[in-house]
């Protein structure tokens, strides 16, 4: 049976006080945690008294928090959302209930019954998941329909949450649902176009209503990178389509010896163009990959032209000499001013392309297993 809690809360000089009763729960111990995004803290705690009852108190709050009331040492949670308005919320749950988020109801709280859906369905996805995943009696067929199952279920349950956050894209239960996950899974990739715009959407309409929130300013900060990352995206695809038809971009740099080396002149050989620096403990992991490569496939038509983002001589000829570099070796000392850095929209290192004997740009940076199997492809 579901034994109501009334879990009032109220804005008084001391505090929200959270209190109710709780069906089966007598003698455990329940957590007022508030959700933060650097952590949770728990701000206050109590025992369940034999008749269900609890008293919580946590300080008052003048901007939406994500709050959970804990028990059951965290297996049982109710999560709901509190504002300065908030003037009490009712909720009706049962400790043994098979189905726990299926059986917590609100009331008075729109918002956070909202929310209660939001986690409600994706745990239903993931029971879902976790079903198939467990049944080794399934046969092979039945567990691929099932999966197609799951996975459409997934798509319908992402639709829902689109038409909610264009309904309500102010809303603290769109943030939290942008970030819910299922069987190891985002539901949203902010990767992605469309999943960016719904990001967009609501980082926008909650930073009109809340400028000052941190969660806020975190979601927009999100945004705001992920546009910066799929810019320098578009920048890449947009010169790999046109290096199809013009070839990859010509480089003519200076190595140690003053000695100038032209990129166009390694034109029939397979190339990869790397760049690095001597102060990236990344690039100088990269450069022991790339001996491997080298030693094995330099007599097969595999030749590296690097590049090098330092402005110290005495550190790139250092760094070179320690990694003993054998391939051409090219740096012009202007780092991140290099011309290379333009002229093939480099935005970090290490990182390269692949050219083919064709000088045609066919890669991107490639590492690790990936430039091995390219390497075996091509050679």
């Amino acid at each position: 049976m579901i034994i109501a809690i009334c879990a009032i809360t109220s804005c008084k000089k001391s505090g929200m006080e959270l209190s109710g009763k709780i069906d089966n729960a007598a003698g455990e111990s329940i957590y007022l945690v508030q959700m933060g995004i650097n952590g949770n803290v728990v701000v206050d705690s109590a025992k369940i008294a034999e008749d269900g009852t609890f008293s919580l108190t946590a300080p008052k709050n003048n901007k939406p928090e994500f709050f959970s009331a804990n028990l059951l040492n965290g297996m049982k949670q109710i999560t709901f959302i509190v504002d300065s308005l908030t003037t009490g919320i009712n909720v009706e749950a049962d400790a043994k209930a098979a189905d726990w988020f299926g059986s917590i109801k609100f009331a008075n709280s729109p918002e956070s019954a909202n929310l209660q859906d939001m986690i409600a369905r994706v745990d239903n996805l993931q029971k879902e998941y976790v079903g198939i995943a467990t049944d080794k009696n399934m046969s092979q067929s039945d567990a691929q329909a099932a999966s197609r199952k799951f996975m459409d279920n997934v798509a319908s349950h992402k639709e829902f949450v689109q038409k909610y956050i264009f309904e309500n894209p102010s809303s603290f239960v769109s943030y939290y649902a942008l970030f819910q996950n299922v069987a190891n899974m985002s539901i949203f990739n902010i990767m992605n176009k469309e999943d960016l715009s719904l990001y967009g959407t609501v980082a926008t309409n909650m930073r009109l209503k809340y400028p000052e929130h941190e969660r806020v300013e975190q979601l927009c900060n999100i945004v705001l990178q992920a546009r910066a990352v799929m810019r320098q995206q578009q920048k890449t695809e947009d010169l790999i389509r046109d290096a199809k038809e013009v070839g990859s971009p010509d480089l003519n740099m200076p190595d140690k010896d003053g000695n100038m080396h032209k990129l166009s002149d390694l034109h029939g050989k397979i190339v990869i163009l790397q760049f690095w620096a001597s102060q990236s403990e990344e690039s100088r992991k990269m450069n022991r990959q790339l001996a491997k490569l080298y030693s094995q496939y330099k007599n097969r038509g595999l030749e590296i032209y690097q590049v090098s983002f330092d402005t110290s001589k005495l550190l790139w000829e250092e760094a070179s000499k320690n990694d003993d570099i054998t391939w051409i070796n090219v740096c012009d000392l202007q780092g991140s001013n290099s011309s290379a850095v333009g002229i093939y929209n480099v935005g970090a290192v290490p990182s390269n392309y692949i050219i083919d004997r064709n000088g045609q740009l066919i890669g991107k940076d490639l590492s690790g297993t990936r430039l091995d199997n390219k390497m075996k492809e091509l050679l």
